[in-house]
């Protein structure tokens, strides 16, 4: 056993789950990296709440109207992925979800290959370092810094929504952290 492991073991162990060691396409990883600081860049302007609240198909406001909705969006959505994680099995299973809620419904089977489904293909440019979250995101046009526990810079400001709404990849990139979600939030 480890006598001291890495205070961020937990969520290196899960992060592997979403490339190749987990039977994922790495791009699957690199996606869901890429995406924290796009959607909380995205949260810190009115137009991007409203985006992020059409890709994410939530209602109105939910999110809440200030510059931490996006960083709060991210947080919720990677909340699940320790559940699913402990729940991913080759066969469907109620396991996790009747212990944590909401009940006895079954996850598929390998519930982390399924949210993986419509991030397989590369969405978005990530450089930098990862690993020491010190990396920037560019993703059709928008562009995001992370630098450990914050967005350092972002360009988003500069975008109307109905900009946003013309850039296919970003479309694409929160749909798939949106399927992601669902593979819990729809049981």
């Amino acid at each position: 056993p480890l006598a001291s492991p890495p205070l961020d073991g937990a969520a290196v162990a899960i992060a592997r789950n979403f490339g190749s060691a987990g039977g994922n396409a790495d791009a699957c990883a690199a996606n869901l990296h890429a995406a924290w600081p796009v959607v909380t860049a995205l949260g810190a302007t009115a137009a991007g709440r409203s985006f992020l609240s059409e890709a994410f198909r939530l209602c109105d406001g939910s999110i809440g109207d200030d510059a931490g909705a996006g960083r709060r969006l991210a947080e919720a959505v990677q909340g699940v992925f320790f559940d699913l994680a402990e729940a991913n099995y080759p066969f469907p299973s109620t396991y996790i979800t009747s212990a944590v809620g909401p009940g006895l419904y079954p996850l598929p089977a390998w519930p982390l290959r399924r949210a993986c489904d419509g991030l397989n293909e590369s969405l978005a440019t990530v450089s930098g370092d990862v690993a020491s979250v010190n990396f920037s995101v560019r993703v059709d046009g928008v562009a995001a810094a992370a630098d450990w526990d914050a967005v350092a810079t972002s360009n988003v400001a500069n975008f109307t929504l109905e900009e946003l709404r013309a850039m296919p990849t970003l479309t694409s990139l929160l749909e798939g952290v949106r399927g992601a979600w669902a593979v819990w939030c729809n049981v």
